[in-house]
């Protein structure tokens, strides 16, 4: 399995097993599903993708397992989550779809980007299958985030037996580039008693000391008086604009196929 952060893997023996990379520091960086709906998770024998792993827990290792978890009726579905922070991360979310048609959606949970939707997933015919992985490039605009993402069933054409099926989630991360905070300075108060370069014919420069956080600025009327000087406090002004931020989807070459 793929995924230098954490990996998750569904269904191995049974529709309750759960595992995943071991040694990742709790919590697990990708959470257990939580079903969206009243139906019964059921186990998966025939996914289209082979996974295998020797660095999970419970189970160490698997060899080209095809195993996952699927549940069937409208609107039922699956939730996982994975932290978000400002870093950037890429979650991968391995999903299939049977005699329905698939709702995925995915979104920050400080609401920092738009929620991305995807209602693409269907088979060639009403009683086919489809499959797919969704991979996420994303990041938060704050620390202490999650990103959630929600697969269900959102139009059945098997109303006896259409169902949306969970295998696996891949999770890298990495930091994106940030640029330094831009300082805004501006003049705030001259010192009490002053009449600094009144006249609106003076010629003026302004010196900056960041350290003291004073400005000095010297003025020389054109018409040849002396020279006159004040002192101001410097100001920092804090932008107000929110910190954004992203969310996108790409699907994996060749990865959406359907029958």
């Amino acid at each position: 399995m793929d995924g230098t952060a954490d990996w998750a893997h569904w269904g191995l023996s049974s529709s309750a097993s759960f595992d995943h990379k071991a040694g990742v520091p709790l919590p697990q960086q990708i959470s257990n599903f939580t079903t969206i709906g009243t139906n019964t998770t059921q186990a998966l024998q025939d996914y289209v993708t082979e996974f295998s792993w020797s660095d999970g827990t419970p189970t160490g290792s698997a060899d080209l397992t095809r195993t996952g978890v699927f549940i069937q009726g409208s609107t039922n579905g699956f939730r996982i989550t994975a932290p978000a922070d400002t870093n950037g991360r890429t979650l991968n979310v391995y999903v299939g779809i049977y005699g329905a048609e698939g709702k995925f959606q995915a979104y920050l949970s400080d609401h920092s980007a738009a929620a991305y939707t995807d209602t693409s997933l269907r088979g060639l015919t009403f009683y086919g299958n489809a499959y797919t992985n969704y991979t996420l490039d994303y990041r938060a605009a704050t620390a202490g985030q999650m990103v959630i993402v929600e697969f269900t069933a959102r139009t059945l054409f098997d109303a006896d037996y259409g169902n949306v099926a969970l295998q696996a989630a891949t999770l890298s991360g990495g930091s994106l580039p940030t640029n330094p905070p831009v300082t805004i300075i501006r003049i705030a108060s001259y010192a009490a008693g002053s009449s600094c370069c009144s006249e609106s014919n003076a010629s003026c420069g302004l010196s900056i000391s960041p350290a003291s956080r004073n400005a000095r600025l010297r003025c020389r009327s054109r018409s040849g008086r002396a020279a006159r000087s004040c002192t101001a406090r410097l100001r920092e002004l804090v932008p107000t604009r929110a910190p954004v931020g992203s969310l996108a989807k790409v699907f994996a070459d060749g990865a959406t196929r359907a029958s």
